[in-house]
């Protein structure tokens, strides 16, 4: 069941002034090194000044890994108003900013370098903590912060893989840090999260969904199936498996589809919680499973990484199932191409580029994964076996190539 998003955007009389465009115009001052000007910055800097004269507080503000300081124009334009001068970049750049700064500003402003902030973002973030907690050797040992914000900061891949230096020691309140620190989460809810709301959107499902429907309309609740596309098909999983503390125990599911399910990024970097156990028929799962995946999830794009990664995708999904399970897989087509065309906005444009996509019309792999769905819920809720059947014996009647063979196994044996 999907949900529809909201079309508005509601805010509180009171809208924190913070949130607020400010009222001081501002200008941006890229600065470029420069091998024969010595106040030149040691990289490419961007100067967010206010135009106004007056003597402003200084934030440093580090992008995030592999990100360019210019995608953050925007949130640059609402710090300064706020009576402060940024300036992007990190490492040697502190030290440029405390001689140089001044030269570059507006003749009427002035940088109080007495009240210096640190602020990142990402792998940013991390920085401005490493530089606050003195890992920045090169940096003058006279220049003091007022403040530390870390925007999502992220460490590493996982608590084994991090970047240097590695700042986190896995202890309470254990960073020396002499300034106030603020922290802001921007990142979706965790896997458990998902999970847990899963629960209660099923609980409430069970109780409300008739007065949603039209009046001749019936919800039968005692044919209740789970299907989930990535990290979604994971979630159905998680579920079915009982990991949802909300769930009303009373409710019993009829059938389980996983599209392309997805785990994590890797074997040793899954998401919360972990279900696989990497142990053939592990599963305890009291329903019939069909598992649906791809030719090219598991592939790279350029140089995005796979979206469907080997050891935590279809394939260890359908290895840990019982039978009843079955096994479908559209070889020439990846993880994003049953969603609809022309996807609006920046996420929509990010789903169609990031996986390695296939070359055949994606209403193919539409038709595939729906007749895939429908003819395994009519085997598993009614018995009917005549179309799953067909598509067993003849892998050719399939809009979309299957590789390989696809298959059904039965408590007593493989249908056929």
């Amino acid at each position: 069941m999907a949900g529809k998003e909201d079309s508005e955007t509601f805010f509180s009389a009171a809208t924190p002034l913070a949130f607020e465009l400010g009222s001081l115009p501002t200008t941006a001052i890229p600065v470029d090194p420069s091998a024969t000007d010595l106040t030149a910055p040691p990289k490419p800097v961007i100067i967010t000044s206010p135009t106004v004269a007056g003597t402003y507080p200084v934030v440093l503000f580090f992008h995030g890994f592999y990100l360019r300081n210019y995608f953050y124009s925007d949130l640059c334009k609402i710090l300064p108003p706020g009576g402060q001068v940024e300036v992007d970049d990190a490492g040697k750049v502190i030290n440029w900013t405390s001689k140089n700064l001044k030269a570059h500003l507006p003749s009427s402003v002035n940088a109080n370098g007495n009240y210096t902030s640190l602020v990142g973002h990402s792998r940013g973030g991390k920085t401005a903590f490493a530089v606050a907690l003195g890992h920045a050797a090169t940096l003058d040992p006279s220049i003091k912060f007022s403040a530390l914000v870390g925007i999502d900061p992220v460490a590493g891949i996982s608590k084994c893989i991090r970047t240097d230096p590695e700042i986190l020691t896995y202890k309470p309140e254990s960073f020396d840090l002499d300034m106030p620190v603020a922290l802001c989460k921007i990142l979706p809810p965790g896997g458990q999260v998902e999970v847990d709301d899963a629960g209660k959107v099923i609980n409430w499902t069970s109780k409300n969904l008739k007065a949603h429907l039209p009046s001749s309309v019936n919800a039968n609740g005692n044919y209740t199936s789970l299907v989930g596309h990535s990290r979604g098909g994971k979630t159905a999983f998680a579920v079915a498996l009982g990991h949802a503390a909300t769930l009303d125990p009373s409710i019993k599911f009829s059938a389980l589809v996983g599209i392309d399910p997805v785990a994590g990024i890797s074997k040793c970097i899954r998401t919360d919680p972990e279900i696989l156990t990497y142990k053939p028929e592990s599963f305890d799962l009291d329903m019939p499973v069909a598992v649906i995946g791809t030719g090219l999830g598991p592939k790279s794009n350029m140089l995005m990484p796979p979206c469907a990664p080997a050891e935590v995708n279809h394939e260890e999904f359908y290895i840990e199932c019982k039978a009843t399970k079955g096994h479908f897989v559209a070889a020439d087509y990846g993880h994003m191409d049953m969603l609809d065309d022309n996807l609006p906005g920046f996420v929509g444009f990010m789903a169609g580029c990031m996986c390695k996509n296939g070359k055949r019309k994606k209403s193919e792999m539409r038709s595939f994964v729906g007749g895939i769905v429908v003819a395994f819920l009519k085997y598993s809720i009614w018995g009917e076996k005549s179309e799953i059947r067909q598509i067993l014996k003849d892998p050719s009647v399939s809009p979309a190539r299957l590789d390989p063979s696809p298959e059904l196994e039965e408590a007593s044996g493989y249908l056929v």
